[in-house]
């Protein structure tokens, strides 16, 4: 661009003083006239000037000076000729650079637009966008499109992060993106206030909604997922995905009666949306497309232990068969998890039978499942079968205090039947723990239910995003509570085994949980 600003100043120089010449020699002429035409009076003068001025002004560049000017008035029309036309000459350089620039910036207008679609083309937009970075490599729209293409293509998200932590968001397109690509890296603390900003710009992004309630599930504050999964609701498309959250959401907080409700709204949204009554295989495709976020199978195993806990045996059965059957078409064969849970229905309906055929299935596909191994043990018991018994469990004994109570007390159960007075003593005092560590996680549960916005509902949060794995939210997270609370002992032993792999990650046993409540 600055190579063409001197050849066009140069232009314009030439120009004007061709101009000027040429207001010269007219000048000289009028002023020979005016000097003959003796006849004219003053105010004739001045009346001439008046009506050549504001013309002489306007039309500077490729007009001649009317005959009747005067020479003063030449020369106010040349001076305003100058003006004009170094005025045009600029204007003239800034539209250059102006459709210089648009021209420029084309690609970036194209990917955007290619993102920005209905149905977006994030492989065009970021084709597009890396030629134009190839010039111009610190572009932060150039860098944010790019990042927005790869979160849609579900690609390389932590690229996509690193340009987005370098340039920011700029509108809701870019913050969904980047609560997106932390998404796909876990870091659902980090996503939820991004995506709860996007839903406050764009309330009608259902999406976004969507994915602001998973981040909530993920990270254990159940109530504000009920809040945005109702409000997900609301969407014709989403409505039955809202249904399926609402019905989980529920169960997980022990509202049985309130879960299967929105169980049963989706059978009867579903089978009555064409004309005719959906079943069988009809009615599993229907599911399947209307669900989406899990399987049809999925949903009636769901739905079939959510009627155990409100005391249907019978209604639980229907379901959880129809799960069953469909998940050995997908599968080939069932879970042994789905094979349990038939099992209990069985016992709670009062077919002990039928229960230890199931569990014993499930046992057979996974000789490790430890529900499985339990109840079979108890069934034994029940039965006076002491041996029989601890042959089922005796598998799970090296485990040791990282059983659950009800299998600890089993052992010392066991074992005092069997007259092993030292294993029975040694098993009660291991289930006494346990009993206690279950009571606890009891309270740390109801802590996140009751008060999820409270300092130890997030430290609970934090530690278990830790103990799953997610080790980079875990440290984000810990960071935040000590800035919140320098004194947290624990959230600072928590800090320093993160940052320290040779420190033992701190028990949620040492956290001080009788000051949380």
């Amino acid at each position: 661009m600055s190579s063409q600003n001197p050849a066009g100043g140069s232009a314009d120089k030439a120009s004007i003083e061709s101009g000027n010449d040429s207001v010269t020699e007219s000048a000289d002429d009028h002023a020979a006239e005016v000097t003959e035409n003796s006849d004219l009076s003053a105010a004739s003068t001045e009346a001439a000037v008046d009506s050549v001025v504001p013309m002489t002004d306007e039309d500077a560049v490729g007009t001649q000076v009317d005959d009747a000017a005067i020479e003063g008035t030449v020369a106010r029309g040349s001076k305003g000729s100058l003006i004009t036309i170094l005025l045009l000459a600029v204007v003239a350089v800034g539209g250059g650079l102006f459709g210089i620039t648009w021209l420029r910036d084309a690609p970036l207008r194209e990917a955007a637009a290619a993102l920005d679609e209905a149905e977006p083309d994030a492989e065009i937009a970021l084709f597009k966008i890396e030629e134009f970075l190839l010039t111009e490599p610190e572009n932060p729209q150039a860098m944010a499109i790019k990042a927005r293409a790869l979160v849609e293509l579900q690609r390389n998200p932590r690229e996509a992060l690193r340009l987005f932590d370098i340039v920011k968001a700029s509108n809701a397109a870019e913050s969904h993106a980047w609560a997106k690509a932390l998404m796909m890296e876990q870091q659902w603390a980090s996503a939820a206030p991004l995506l709860k900003q996007v839903v406050a710009e764009t309330p009608n992004n259902a999406d976004a909604w969507y994915e602001l309630t998973s981040c909530r599930v993920r990270m254990g504050n159940l109530k504000s997922a009920l809040e945005s999964a109702q409000r997900l609701g609301e969407f014709p498309e989403m409505k039955l995905r809202s249904y399926y959250l609402l019905a989980s959401l529920y169960a997980d907080m022990r509202e049985s009666e309130k879960a299967e409700d929105y169980f049963a709204r989706i059978l009867d949204e579903v089978s009555s949306t064409s004309d005719e009554t959906l079943e069988g295989d009809k009615l599993l495709k229907a599911l399947d497309e209307a669900l989406l976020v899990v399987t049809a199978y999925q949903f009636y195993l769901d739905y079939g232990r959510t009627l155990l806990e409100v005391g249907k045996p019978e209604a639980a059965i229907r379901q959880i068969a129809v799960g069953i059957e469909a998940e050995r078409t997908v599968n080939g064969m069932p879970s042994p998890e789905s094979c349990v849970l038939m099992g209990n229905a069985a016992e709670q309906y009062g077919n002990m039978d039928g229960a230890i055929r199931f569990w014993d299935q499930a046992v057979q596909i996974d000789p490790r499942n430890q529900p499985a191994r339990e109840l079979l043990a108890n069934a034994a018991l029940k039965k006076g079968d002491a041996k029989q018994a601890l042959e089922w469990i005796k598998p799970m004994e090296p485990m040791g205090r990282r059983l659950p109570y009800t299998t600890a007390y089993l052992f010392q159960r066991i074992y005092g039947f069997l007259g092993n007075q030292e294993s029975a003593e040694k098993w009660q005092r291991i289930a006494g723990e346990r009993r206690e560590y279950e009571k606890r996680q009891t309270a740390l549960r109801r802590l996140m239910l009751d008060k999820p916005d409270s300092h130890g509902a997030k430290v609970v949060r934090a530690h278990y995003s830790f103990t799953t794995g997610n080790v980079a939210q875990a440290k984000m997270m810990f960071e935040q509570l000590n800035r919140d609370d320098p004194e947290d002992q624990f959230v600072r032993d928590c800090l320093a085994s993160i940052n320290d792999k040779e420190r033992p990650f701190p028990s949620l046993d040492e956290l001080p949980i009788d000051t949380q409540f």
